[in-house]
Parts: C-alpha cells; sequence; structure tokens
C-alpha cells in the first residue's frame, strides 16, 4: 500500500514539472536487473558499506524520478526495499540522496541494457564510483558487457573490481 501511495504521490508531483525529458524518460522508465557492477571501493560484507542493489523499478516523469529496488541486507538475511527520489540534473543525469549525495548519469540506453555512471559521496568525503550494467532480464547481450567493461577500465577501474550479479548468491557490497 506505501508503494502505491509514495508512487501515486510522486506522479501527482511530477506531472506538474516540464515534459522535456520524455524521451529519455520512456527508455529508462521499467524493471531492471542489475547484471555487473565494478567499483572503486568493493567490500567484504559486515562493513559498513552502500549495498548493492538487484532488482530495480524505475519511474521517470519530467524532471524527478522514483527508484524502488531491492537490498539485500546482510545482517539480517533478507531482501528489502529501499526508495529513492531523485532529481533531472541535465541529459540522463540525475541526482539523489542515499548513503550520501550522489549523481547517476546513464551513458548508454537501449531497450535491452543500461549502463551508468553513478557517483557517491559520502558524510565524510569520501568519494565512490560505481559502473553499473542493467538489464531487462538477469543477463544482458556481451555487446553492453564489452560497452560496460570499456568504461570500467578508462576510469581505472581494475578487473578484479567487476562482479559478476547475475547469479547474486552472496551479500556482496560497496564501501
Amino acid at each position: 500500500m506505501k508503494v502505491v501511495f509514495l508512487t501515486l504521490l510522486l506522479g501527482l508531483v511530477c506531472a506538474a514539472q516540464e515534459e522535456d525529458t520524455a524521451e529519455s524518460a520512456s527508455k529508462l522508465s521499467g524493471q531492471w536487473s542489475t547484471t555487473y557492477i565494478a567499483s572503486n571501493g568493493l567490500a567484504t560484507a559486515g562493513q559498513k558499506a552502500f549495498v548493492i542493489p538487484h532488482r530495480l523499478y524505475i519511474v521517470f516523469c519530467g524532471k524527478c524520478f522514483i527508484i524502488m529496488f531491492y537490498v539485500y541486507d546482510c545482517n539480517w538475511h533478507v531482501w528489502r526495499p529501499v526508495f529513492i527520489c531523485g532529481v533531472w540534473k541535465g541529459p540522463y543525469t540525475y541526482t539523489y540522496e542515499y548513503n550520501g549525495t550522489n549523481q547517476i548519469e546513464f551513458i548508454h540506453v537501449s531497450e535491452k541494457a543500461l549502463v551508468a555512471i553513478n557517483v557517491n559521496l559520502d558524510e565524510t568525503s569520501k568519494k565512490m564510483q560505481q559502473i553499473l550494467l542493467f538489464g531487462k532480464e538477469n543477463e544482458v547481450d556481451e555487446e553492453y558487457l564489452e560497452i560496460f567493461k570499456k568504461e570500467a577500465l578508462s576510469r581505472k577501474i581494475s578487473e578484479e573490481n567487476i562482479k559478476d550479479l547475475t547469479a547474486p548468491d552472496k551479500c556482496l557490497a560497496v564501501a
């Protein structure tokens, strides 16, 4: 019930916004799965961490968005939902607050896959970069995986910090 209420509330707020982002919103909206992540801050279970989102539901309207995603809580061994509201900053670029200030930029957008760069600045001013590959299914075509890997390597994120999340059977988190 809360999910429906929050979605409707955001929809009403967004309806008053300009619609010049309609094209990008239509490509980004929907259900996505995180298939790969590259980060300069991978951590081990048990550390205070920014948990990797797995299943995402993204709704865009005008210059705002809501993302509902599930994360695995390592302490309680359960999946829990998280809601984020963000603000449009430019084409395919949004800011939001979650474990600090974040800016996410979708650098590759297609009907089948999204490649995004998320930069997080936490409360201690520690900066972390994540490159995320989302797919409509729990797997993605090789061409999108190559785009993702090239972007990660161009940002000096080593291959050992690229993780396959298509079978999330363990608690992965980033510091």
